[in-house]
């Protein structure tokens, strides 16, 4: 997240869209729920004012649901692109480029950090590996007691460079089907 320079040992710009792109159903229902709680809202005080007659119906619900919609982007949107910093500590992101603007609150919620205790281990796939889809490396980070989350790697990131990175810092790495050692774990 906010990291001195001098605890930074790598870091790179996710490529733009990652996080539209990875959207879970499970995110597209939560998205869902504010929609739907806005335009019931938003239509509640459509009929507390209704006795005006200032719009006709058709407009009215087009005005929720234009309202609806924004708000929902502008709240629940991922950013665009993210910024991946590597440390000794662990694994950090933070909002690049992202729909609700220089907004700090918004932005603190697209922040985020594996801590290199909670992190079990790290698949990195490079671009057409079978389980990579996409033309850039990925970033599987495997924590002990969560879900797992993906990063993607820009291109210009040597992904053997990320690997011995991550496994001297401590991190079980696996490159495709090669496996690193963490640098802890050697001799064991």
């Amino acid at each position: 997240m906010f990291l001195p320079p001098d605890q930074v040992q790598m870091e790179w710009d996710e490529p733009r869209l990652f996080t539209f792109r990875t959207l879970t159903v499970g995110s597209y229902a939560w998205r869902f729920v504010v929609f739907a709680s806005f335009a019931a809202v938003f239509a509640l005080a459509g009929v507390a004012e209704s006795q005006r007659r200032v719009w006709s119906a058709a407009t009215a619900v087009l005005v929720v649901l234009l309202a609806s919609g924004v708000l929902t982007l502008f709240i629940t949107a991922p950013p665009i692109q993210r910024r991946i910093t590597i440390s000794r500590d662990g694994i950090n992101w933070s909002p690049l480029v992202s729909i609700s603007g220089n907004n700090p609150l918004l932005r603190l919620v697209w922040c985020g950090v594996w801590t290199r205790l909670e992190i079990k281990r790290v698949l990195l796939l490079p671009p057409g590996d079978p389980g990579n889809s996409f033309g850039y490396g990925l970033m599987v980070i495997e924590p002990k007691y969560a879900s797992p989350g993906t990063i993607g790697i820009a291109n210009q990131v040597s992904l053997d460079r990320l690997a011995q990175q991550l496994s001297d810092n401590g991190i079980a790495v696996t490159v495709g089907a090669q496996e690193l050692p963490a640098a802890g774990k050697k001799g064991q």
